[in-house]
């Protein structure tokens, strides 16, 4: 090897759009409200306390669904990465309803944590 590293090394894919929208997490027979904090065409981040890493689950966020694992987990927020690719049509729909619904950081922690607040539907 020549020493020089692969461009893709450290560098994502394709590039994420920044959110914060409700949505539901399906692991099993648990469902979980959690917060979609970004997204791509590979992967997303959310908002929620407790995952395991490996655990395959299915996301869902405003009329839409994608499946996958959870990559990584920090204790607050972890990373799903989709077993099929997302269009950038889904993409750019879910941000035009975060433009269209406008929720902030604060509307997302009390989704999550299942407190009162703003009526959030997804």
């Amino acid at each position: 090897m020549s020493g020089q590293q692969s461009p893709q090394i450290g560098k994502r894919a394709s590039g994420r759009v920044r959110l914060f929208l409700p949505a539901r997490l399906v692991c099993g027979r648990n469902v979980r409200r959690v917060m979609l904090c970004d997204l791509s065409l590979e992967g997303a981040m959310i908002m929620a306390p407790d995952l395991l890493a490996e655990d395959y689950v299915s996301l869902r966020w405003c009329g839409f669904e994608a499946r996958g694992s959870i990559s990584w987990s920090d204790g607050q927020t972890g990373g799903i990465h989709f077993d099929e690719q997302l269009s950038w049509d889904t993409v750019l729909s879910t941000r035009g309803e975060q433009d269209e619904r406008g929720y902030s950081a604060r509307a997302a922690e009390l989704y999550v944590a299942g407190g009162s607040g703003p009526v959030i539907n997804i």
